[in-house]
């Protein structure tokens, strides 16, 4: 606390934390000083998180990879195996909830940012680091507010577009930071 706000930082900075539920926790911030409110999340340290993690590490990675380098794949996808991938897709949601989880988690923060009522000139930035700062890409991002996150994967996947519903032209509210060599 002392490195980003300095040694007098409980004079002016505040914090509350925000338990969503069991696995899902984040912290706001607020500086007097500058009029600014932080959503801070954290990376993945339950269960929800590392599956979220592990979802956008092979919805970025590993489909791309096979849909690139598999010969002829979206052909004998389309007129070969659709009516078996179609079948055990459909045979799938049956059995299991079909949605996202961190939906879920998004449309709680927002109810919590509109609660809050923020005026224009509030500062809010949405900041977070590994899948939280996806998520803070995605809040910022569907709320019109600056984001910050280190570490973290591309917000520009057909996954998050879809499961959120906003054009990659919002991004540019997003300000991606990433570690090299130990330093930021």
């Amino acid at each position: 606390m002392k490195i980003f706000f300095g040694e007098n930082y409980s004079n002016h900075i505040s914090y509350k934390l925000y338990e969503i539920d069991n696995n899902f926790l984040f912290l706001k911030y607020f500086d007097s000083i500058s009029n600014s409110h932080i959503f801070a999340f954290r990376g993945y340290n339950s269960g929800p998180e590392i599956a979220f993690q592990f979802e956008l590490f092979v919805s970025y990675y590993i489909i791309p990879f096979f849909e690139d380098n598999v010969p002829f794949y979206e052909l004998i996808n389309d007129y070969w195996l659709s009516f078996y991938t179609d079948f055990f897709n459909s045979f799938g949601l049956r059995f299991f909830e079909n949605r996202n989880i961190i939906t879920k988690y998004v449309k709680s923060i927002i109810e919590i940012y509109n609660k809050e009522n923020f005026d224009d000139n509030d500062n809010v930035f949405f900041t977070g680091i590994n899948c939280g700062g996806v998520i803070a890409k995605i809040l910022g991002t569907l709320l019109h507010h600056k984001s910050i996150s280190f570490i973290s994967f591309p917000m520009d996947m057909n996954f998050l577009e879809h499961l959120f519903h906003f054009p990659s032209s919002y991004m540019s509210y997003v300000t991606n930071v990433f570690n090299i060599d130990g330093i930021f």
